[in-house]
């Protein structure tokens, strides 16, 4: 909720990212770092203690569903059909 999040999209929230990154927060693929996994540049000019600041993160991954997905669900949706987002 800190993030900005609602109650009705933890669920796809935590879906995605329990399978992006374990919700580590320095979690990374070797190209993608974070919870929601995205270019580190991204990452850190988000959120400069992006390694500790979950809630940065989380804020920055919401932009991200909201503005590419139109919403949590629509991403969801994509991550169930891709296996990514």
């Amino acid at each position: 909720a800190a993030a900005g999040i609602s109650e009705g999209d933890y669920g796809y929230v935590n879906y995605i990212f329990t399978r992006e990154s374990g919700w580590s927060t320095t979690a990374s693929n070797g190209t993608y770092y974070g919870l929601g996994q995205t270019n580190l540049a991204k990452l850190s000019d988000a959120c400069p203690n992006w390694e500790s600041d979950p809630i940065c993160q989380i804020r920055l991954f919401n932009s991200y569903a909201v503005e590419r997905y139109g919403s949590w669900a629509a991403a969801y949706e994509f991550w169930i059909s891709s296996h990514w987002w």
